[in-house]
């Protein structure tokens, strides 16, 4: 009996999705950044394929301008440090927002960051894992959506409920 196989196919960059060498050549290229990261005196963390960066700031007048500049300049360095390896900063997926008192967020409520030829706005809310964080660190967005996934899977029992035991409706 022989052995099949697929036929090989030449790759010039990157690795397939969930081969064994995604997860090592992934760390070569985060290890760079993380440098980077640190050279600017900014803190961070990674997840999968996912890294967010953050920063803890003292209240001042000039707050806005230091910010704008230190982070442009960061992510100028990472750009270009993505460029090298044949990798591009997802602009849709980069996200800025500040947790902090509403006096100082009325001084920064207009920072636009500039990623490479365009801008990335302050944002009110964002989503790390699946948990919604807004500036006001107030949960009513993420019972907001919680609620909007839980009656969409309670109308989908619904739409079964007359085919399955109660058992299993429960579960």
């Amino acid at each position: 009996m022989a052995i099949k196989t697929s036929p090989d196919v030449g790759l010039r960059f990157g690795v397939p999705r969930g081969s064994v060498l995604g997860p090592k050549n992934y760390s070569m290229y985060t290890e760079r950044a993380g440098e980077i990261i640190k050279r600017y005196n900014i803190k961070y963390h990674c997840y999968a394929y996912d890294t967010q960066v953050y920063m803890s700031l003292r209240s001042c007048d000039k707050c806005k301008d230091d910010v704008s500049s230190s982070i442009e300049a960061y992510i100028a360095d990472i750009s270009t440090c993505m460029n090298s390896n044949m990798l591009k900063l997802n602009k849709d997926n980069t996200a800025f927002i500040s947790f902090s008192s509403k006096q100082y967020e009325k001084k920064i409520e207009n920072l636009r960051i500039k990623v490479v030829s365009s801008y990335i706005n302050y944002s009110m809310s964002v989503s790390n894992l699946g948990l919604i964080l807004n500036n006001t660190v107030g949960m009513e967005k993420q019972m907001n959506y919680i609620c909007k996934s839980c009656y969409y899977q309670i109308r989908n029992i619904g739409l079964i409920r007359k085919y399955i035991n109660d058992k299993t409706c429960k579960t």
